[in-house]
């Protein structure tokens, strides 16, 4: 774990509406792109997507900013 980071875990992240998620893959074109050809929806669409695609997730909050890392495994099967 990083220095001044804790675990993550239901109880202390912040919470994300569904108009912050919008506006997140509305303004990246990394993730814009990808959307537009339903890559990632097919690919999310697995049943065990979510518990294989993310490790670890940990938080630091600090003058009112909260920053969250997290380890991905985005499989490509």
């Amino acid at each position: 774990m990083d220095l001044n980071f804790v675990q993550a875990d239901n109880s202390n992240l912040p919470k994300v509406d569904a108009l912050t998620v919008a506006f997140f893959f509305k303004n990246n074109t990394d993730y814009y792109a990808a959307e537009l050809k339903h890559v990632k929806t097919t690919m999310s669409g697995r049943e065990s997507y979510g518990d294989d695609a993310i490790g670890y997730v940990q938080l630091h909050r600090e003058h009112g900013l909260c920053t969250i890392k997290c380890k991905m495994c985005l499989s490509t099967k």
